[in-house]
């Protein structure tokens, strides 16, 4: 007769002590895994907005290298031109101007000295009077889309002096 001893893994049932020791164990382990998964996540959802800022940052750069100009806060002065009949928004920094609309019946009105009348300031200093109601409209949200200047709206053959002829 052969005998051999030899050691295997076979069956057990687990003891109410060790049931409750591996339950404990798995119940912690599964939390860290989760955890772990929650802080893949976040380091993803950070990277990834960071990328989406970067690609907006990219895109304002390339887009003010390609047109050659970037858009600055610059201050305008709104004058009244009585020979055109028109209100211009000239920038202080080059003059040049960058809007204008059509005065107003009332607006040219103001422009006629007819002196002054007791009680009436606006009366004797017309160019302020406009001025102030010109300032008030640059106080409303700016224009997205100017009307373009009377120079550029115009076909070629247009007459240039009365911007009133369109109507």
């Amino acid at each position: 007769m052969i005998q051999e001893d030899a050691i295997e893994k076979l069956p057990c049932l687990l003891s109410e002590d060790e049931l409750r020791q591996r339950g404990e164990e798995l119940a912690r382990m599964v939390g860290e895994r989760d955890d772990l998964e929650a802080e893949r996540a976040a380091a993803s959802k950070e990277a990834k907005d960071t990328i989406g800022r970067l690609e907006l940052r990219l895109a304002q750069l390339a887009s003010e290298v390609r047109a050659r100009t970037v858009y600055r806060d610059v201050t305008v002065h709104a004058v009244a031109n009585f020979q055109t009949k028109a209100l211009e928004w000239i920038r202080l920094d080059t003059g040049e101007v960058v809007r204008q609309r059509p005065l107003s019946f009332e607006e040219l009105q103001l422009g006629f000295d007819f002196g002054e009348r007791p009680g009436d300031e606006a009366a004797s200093r017309p160019e302020k009077a406009v001025r102030e109601a010109s300032m008030a409209e640059l106080e409303d949200e700016p224009d997205p889309n100017p009307e373009p200047l009377a120079e550029e709206a115009l076909e070629p053959d247009q007459d240039t002096t009365d911007p009133q002829a369109e109507e």
